[in-house]
């Protein structure tokens, strides 16, 4: 038992620096999106956002698209769901994408069922599945909904922390 004492406090702060990472790595994402929604890669000479992607941090355009988008999800779900102790439990760019094509208007009502499935299941992350399943049971047919719409990225700085995965 004394083991486990001495290792709990080191994952511990092992997870504060990936949550930590996931956090930061996301601010990149977002930073992305303005330098694309804003054309800021044609000032440095590239014709387009996937040669600047592959210039610059030697990222494919699907990947970024997806971390892209996941960060805009990331940003609505926060906006929504402000102080929710568990938001935490969204840690990935697959949990973020079931809850793309959910309306705002219900994107608390999905997140909180997700949460209720998992606890019941005893995880300790929300996970995909359990967002899935929310999202057919609360959405029903609905679930060919528009996509989330990106927040407004009027005066937001473009030079955010460091992208995850650069050079």
């Amino acid at each position: 038992m004394s083991a486990m004492n001495t290792v709990a406090p080191s994952l511990q702060q092992l997870e504060d620096v990936v949550r930590k990472g996931f956090e930061e790595g996301m601010k990149g994402w977002k930073a992305l999106r303005i330098i694309q929604a804003q054309d800021l890669y044609k000032s440095k000479g590239y014709s387009d956002f996937k040669q600047y992607l592959m210039g610059e941090w030697d990222v494919q355009l699907n990947y970024a698209e997806k971390m892209i988008a996941a960060a805009s999800v990331r940003e609505k779900l926060e906006s929504k769901l402000t102080g929710d102790p568990d938001l935490h439990k969204i840690k990935t760019e697959r949990q973020l994408r079931e809850f793309r094509g959910v309306p705002d208007g219900k994107l608390k009502d999905v997140y909180e069922r997700a949460a209720v499935i998992a606890t019941d299941k005893g995880a300790k992350t929300i996970s995909s599945p359990a967002i899935r399943k929310a999202k057919e049971e609360v959405l029903g047919s609905q679930t060919t909904a528009p996509a989330i719409q990106e927040p407004s990225t009027a005066g937001t700085e473009s030079n955010d922390p460091v992208i995850a995965g650069a050079k």
